[in-house]
């Protein structure tokens, strides 16, 4: 007996070597040439399942994540930030449920190609051009030597920012899945029933964030055509509004010029809406967290209530070890937000700051010459300049709500946990809650 233990142990080790090369299958056909690996057969067996349970389990949360995240995703595609690409998954035609999808990289997929082009054609067209024609430009519209270098400061900058984002996203697109893959491990681990549970929540948040991305994308798509058309439908009639303004400046130059202008005012305009690929993480955060105060809570309610029974008296009351598992559970759901939040801010702490300096610098460079262009009677151009500033405000104050909002929420989880009585809590537990 003591022998034919040791020949099963010794197979279940061998198996286990082997059992990345070889499927469930492949060990039912040899527990049945060898009647003794019974045991083994069903240990792999289960093994198997569990394994397929797992990563079948984590493929639907993502592609729940991705209905979440879909318009932020193309809204960073659209601009060529982001070379990452959805697919669906094979899955059984026969299968009454929907076919899963994955964010994958693949460098024959459109997004890779379409931000690889934006980087090869347009920048060095830009800088052939804006370098051709910064001097006359200068000359033509600044009236003082302060304008001019402001102007072409302001321009600088919205050349510069989004070139930026497309070589860092071409150069590290694996950083970007890795960033990926580690939020849907996480909130699969720690809220994966959670999600569902509060399903109409999350629906709700990828309605707003598809309004957002609606009305930002179709006001900046209407800018650009109203910039384009109303300054050429004046140009065919011979209206003029005076000699000067960016765009009557452009149509005076030819049509390298005229296009120029066109991809500038139109990825400076369309910009704006790619800020939702950074703040839609801190969103679906700012709900797990409202998830957990709201469990904190429920267990503070259940507390009091048992506190208040008759059958139990408060001096030789404990907290039972439901409620201290749970008491745990949303402590580890808390810790594992926070981790979260600090990959958060190691992965976009340089695109917030880029985001808000340019912001703050071409709302302010933009009205001081909206209001010059105003006094001389140059509206379409003033018209255009007001169009920046307001996408700038629009961003900054996106921003600020979401930082805000994720503030309260924080807020709102410790005054939760702060309500728990820590003195019925074990001393490991209650270390922490306290801490």
């Amino acid at each position: 007996m003591v022998i034919v233990l040791i020949i099963i142990n010794r197979c279940r080790r061998t198996i286990h070597v082997v059992h990345n090369g070889l499927s469930a299958r492949n060990f039912i056909v040899i527990a049945r040439v060898f009647p003794f690996l019974k045991v083994v057969k069903m240990v792999v067996i289960s093994s198997e399942s569990t394994r397929i349970s797992v990563s079948s389990s984590l493929v639907h949360f993502e592609t729940f994540l991705l209905n979440i995240y879909k318009f932020p995703i193309l809204a960073s595609q659209l601009n060529g930030y982001l070379p990452l690409s959805i697919t669906t998954c094979n899955s059984n035609s026969k299968s009454t449920q929907p076919q899963s999808q994955k964010l994958v990289l693949k460098y024959l997929s459109l997004p890779f190609i379409y931000c690889f082009l934006l980087i090869v054609l347009v920048l060095p067209s830009i800088i052939y051009k804006y370098g051709d024609i910064s001097e006359s430009y200068t000359k033509e519209v600044s009236s003082s030597v302060t304008d001019g270098i402001t102007l072409n400061a302001v321009a600088t900058l919205g050349l510069l920012n989004p070139i930026v984002h497309r070589v860092r996203g071409i150069l590290f697109p694996k950083s970007s899945l890795e960033f990926w893959k580690l939020n849907c491990l996480t909130l699969h681990k720690h809220f994966e029933t959670d999600f569902f549970k509060y399903k109409l929540v999350f629906l709700k948040l990828r309605s707003s964030l598809k309004m957002y991305f609606i009305v930002t994308f179709s006001t900046s798509f209407l800018i650009s055509l109203v910039l384009v058309y109303i300054e050429f439908v004046l140009h065919h009639f011979g209206i003029h509004e005076g000699t000067g303004g960016v765009t009557s400046f452009a149509l005076k130059g030819g049509l390298s010029t005229q296009l120029f202008f066109l991809v500038l005012a139109f990825f400076v305009l369309v910009h704006p809406i790619s800020i939702l690929t950074v703040t839609s993480y801190l969103k679906v955060y700012c709900i797990c967290l409202r998830i957990i105060s709201d469990k904190f809570e429920l267990l503070v309610s259940q507390v009091d209530m048992k506190l208040h029974t008759k059958f139990i008296s408060v001096q030789s009351y404990e907290l039972n070890e439901i409620i201290q598992n749970a008491i745990e559970d949303g402590i580890s759901k808390y810790e594992a937000i926070y981790k979260l939040m600090k990959l958060w801010n190691f992965h976009f702490s340089m695109r917030i700051l880029m985001e808000v300096s340019y912001n703050i610098v071409m709302s302010l460079g933009m009205s001081y010459y909206c209001w010059m262009w105003s006094l001389e009677r140059l509206y379409s151009s003033a018209f255009c300049l007001m169009a920046y500033v307001l996408m700038s405000l629009v961003t900054l104050h996106h921003l600020g709500a979401v930082g805000s909002d994720l503030k309260q929420e924080n807020v709102n989880v410790l005054n939760a946990l702060q309500q728990v009585p820590v003195e019925n809590l074990s001393p490991e537990l209650r270390n922490k809650v306290l801490n």
